[in-house]
C-alpha cells in the first residue's frame, strides 16, 4: 500500500474529520457519562469507568492527533504571511478609495506611519504597510492552549492519580494533611503534602434568607503566610493543589459535668441552618455516658414564647439543650425538657450539667490535586494571551498605489471586515494630511 504522507496531512488536518471527532466526543459524553451523573456518583467513580472503556480512548487520541495536524498545518503559512514582504504591487483589499492628489512614495510612507502601519514597503508606483504583523501567532497560540488542555485531560480520566478530599477544620484548628484528617475522600490516591491554619470563617446572609453575602475563610500555611479561601477562589496551594471552601457550620465549646466529672471540647456539630438538631456523645469515667442534644439559634428572637431566629448571622447566639442518658442499647432516654440557656450559662437536668462556653465556626474544604493541573494553568495563560492577541490586536494591511492617474487606498482587517471601511477612512485622511 501506498501512503502519501500529504494525503495523511490532509486527512488529519481536515476540518470535516476535526469536527466530526468532536462531535462523536460529546455524543459519548452524553450517552456513556451523563447518565452517571444521576446516580450521584463521585467524580473518581465516572472517572473509572470512563478509564476502563477503550473506545474513549480511540476517540480521545484522534481529537489530539487531529488538533495537532491541524496545528501544524496552519503553523507554516501563519509565519510565512507574516514574514511576507510583498515584492509587486499588492492587490489591496476588496473595496479600494480614491484620494485626491498624485502619488508620492514619502507622502504615502507618512500616510502610513500616521495610521499606525510599522512595517512598510514603499515604491515608486505603490506603498504597502501592516499593522500588529505577528498578531497571527495568536491563532498558533490558542491552538497551543487547546492541545495542553487536551494532554491535561488525560490523567485527569484516572482516578489512581487525583486526590479529592474533604476536610471539616474549625476556627483555630490546625490541619495537618494526613490521610486520617479528612473526613471523606473520593480516590485512592495519596493525599498532597498540606498544612494550613484556620484563624477566620466569616459567613453573611442576606436578612433572613438562607443566600450567602459572604463565605471566606482566612488561613495561614506552615510558612505563616495568609491567604484567603473563597467559594469561587480556590487558594493554589501548590503546583497541583488547590483549596477550595464549600460550605461552612457551627461548632459549640461545650462542658459536660456530671457526678464530679466533666469535660470541656469543641465538637463540630451539624445544626446549621437554625433549629437544626444534632448530638454528640460524651464519656465521663461515669456509671453511663451521656448524649447532648444541641440546636443553635444564631440570633436569637421570643416569638411569644417561641424561641426563634431573626436571621443566620450569628450575632444573639442561644442554645437548645438537651441532656439524654445513653442506655445499654446504645439507645437514650432524654433527662427532661429542653432548655434554651446563653453562652456560659448552664442547662441542668437531674445529675448532669451542660454549658455553651462558646460558638466557634468551622469551614468544610475541598482539597484536590492532580498532576494535571500545571498544564491547566498553561493551557489557560495560552488560550488567554492567544485569545486577546487576535481579538484585540487584528492584522492589517493597507496600500496606497497610483492607478491610471489617480491614487486609491485600500485596507484589510483579519476577523473583523466591518473594520476596513473605518481602515480605510482613517488612512485616506492620514494621506491627506500628510501633504
Amino acid at each position: 500500500m501506498n501512503l502519501d504522507p500529504r494525503r495523511i496531512t490532509q486527512l488529519f488536518a481536515s476540518r470535516r474529520l476535526a469536527t466530526s471527532l468532536m462531535v462523536s466526543w460529546m455524543a459519548l459524553l452524553l450517552i456513556w457519562v451523563v447518565p452517571f451523573q444521576f446516580y450521584r456518583l463521585t467524580e473518581a467513580e465516572v472517572a473509572n469507568i470512563v478509564l476502563r472503556e477503550r473506545f474513549f480512548h480511540i476517540v480521545y487520541a484522534l481529537v489530539v492527533v487531529s488538533l495537532s495536524f491541524c496545528m501544524l498545518q496552519r503553523l507554516g503559512p501563519v509565519i510565512r504571511r507574516a514574514a511576507r514582504l510583498p515584492g509587486a504591487a499588492p492587490s489591496g483589499g476588496p473595496a479600494p478609495v480614491r484620494v485626491e492628489g498624485a502619488y508620492e512614495a514619502a507622502r504615502a510612507d507618512r500616510a502610513l506611519a500616521d495610521a499606525g502601519y510599522a512595517t512598510r514597503v514603499v515604491r515608486p508606483e505603490w506603498a504597502w504597510g501592516t499593522r500588529n504583523r505577528w498578531s497571527g501567532l495568536g491563532t498558533i497560540v490558542l491552538h497551543v492552549g487547546i492541545l495542553l488542555v487536551m494532554f491535561a485531560a488525560v490523567p485527569q480520566l484516572d482516578a489512581r492519580r487525583n486526590f479529592v478530599g474533604r476536610a471539616v477544620v474549625a476556627e483555630g484548628e490546625t490541619f495537618d494533611g494526613a490521610a486520617a484528617s479528612y473526613n471523606s475522600v473520593d480516590t485512592s490516591a495519596p493525599p498532597p503534602a498540606l498544612s494550613f491554619t484556620l484563624d477566620r470563617v466569616t459567613a453573611a446572609f442576606h436578612e433572613d434568607i438562607l443566600l450567602f453575602t459572604r463565605l471566606d475563610g482566612a488561613v495561614r500555611d506552615a510558612n505563616d503566610k495568609r491567604h484567603t479561601v473563597k467559594v469561587s477562589a480556590p487558594w493554589i496551594a501548590g503546583p497541583a493543589t488547590a483549596v477550595a471552601l464549600e460550605d461552612f457550620g457551627y461548632a459549640p465549646i461545650v462542658e459536660v459535668s456530671a457526678l464530679g466529672k466533666s469535660k470541656a471540647a469543641v465538637y463540630k456539630m451539624k445544626v446549621f441552618p437554625p433549629g437544626t438538631e444534632d448530638s454528640l456523645d460524651v464519656r465521663l469515667d461515669t456509671p453511663s455516658d451521656y448524649r447532648i442534644y444541641l440546636k443553635v439559634l444564631p440570633d436569637y428572637v421570643d416569638r411569644g414564647g417561641s424561641a426563634g431566629s431573626k436571621s443566620f448571622n450569628l450575632s444573639n447566639p442561644r442554645f437548645i439543650v438537651t441532656p439524654a442518658r445513653i442506655l445499654a442499647d446504645r439507645t437514650d432516654r432524654r433527662l427532661g425538657e429542653p432548655l434554651t440557656v446563653g453562652i456560659g450559662e448552664p442547662a441542668r437536668a437531674q445529675e448532669v450539667t451542660v454549658t455553651v462556653k462558646g460558638v466557634r465556626t468551622y469551614g468544610v474544604f475541598r482539597v484536590t490535586s492532580s498532576p494535571s493541573a500545571p498544564f491547566l494553568i498553561a493551557a489557560l495563560a495560552c488560550l488567554g494571551i492567544g485569545g486577546a492577541v487576535r481579538a484585540l490586536f487584528p492584522r492589517s494591511e493597507a496600500v496606497i498605489r497610483s492607478s491610471e492617474g489617480a491614487v486609491e487606498v485600500a485596507a484589510t482587517v483579519d476577523l473583523y471586515r466591518g473594520a476596513e471601511r473605518a481602515a480605510v477612512g482613517r488612512l485616506a485622511r492620514c494621506w491627506e494630511e500628510a501633504r
